[in-house]
């Protein structure tokens, strides 16, 4: 039986500075998160959980906490990269701080600015419902693969993909649970 579980990435700057950290912008895991990543490593060993296939979203701070996570676990396979996992494609919001929105448009997230100005163009942002329709796509994939059958997969990507799979549920970076 197939089993997935899902780790999201842990921190970057931009994350710790409340700084969009869109599909567009391959931030790096500083230091003290790439210590934290090991942490993670070390859990998931410990709790003696290995993994068959990891797959990852293809920006650099999912992939490094895959590699990470990898030595730990003994797993000398390729990580696969995917772009459909990817964090939500940000546009013109890319580099704004998340208090930004509230302010400047009376809500939380961009896609959120995009259903209360529907008749406004927004360049390069991806909707909510064309992300959520992205996620949705690569999870059936990742799910009906026939080489990913009676496999153990670990999915390494962002927030934003959890909100998408998981809704409000909450998930701290670095935490790991089974989809």
């Amino acid at each position: 039986m197939q089993e997935i579980y899902f780790i999201r990435h842990w921190e970057t700057d931009r994350n710790l500075n409340k700084i969009i950290n869109p599909w567009d912008v391959d931030s790096m895991l500083n230091d003290t998160w790439i210590q934290q990543a090991h942490d993670a490593g070390k859990k998931l060993q410990a709790e003696d959980i290995s993994f068959d296939v990891i797959i990852s979203s293809s920006l650099t701070r999912a992939l490094d906490t895959a590699a990470i996570i990898a030595e730990y676990l003994g797993y000398d396979w390729e990580i696969i990269s995917r772009d459909d996992i990817k964090e939500k494609y940000a546009g013109i919001f890319k580099d704004y701080h998340q208090s930004q929105f509230p302010e400047e448009f009376g809500v939380k997230y961009s896609q959120e600015v995009v259903a209360k100005f529907p008749d406004q163009h927004f360049e390069w942002l991806e909707s909510g419902p064309d992300f959520q329709k992205r996620i949705d796509d690569a999870m059936v994939s990742i799910k009906s693969n026939p080489d990913y059958q009676d496999k153990t997969i670990l999915l390494v990507a962002h927030g934003g993909v959890w909100r998408a799979i998981f809704g409000d549920m909450h998930i701290g970076n670095c935490e790991y649970m089974k989809v």
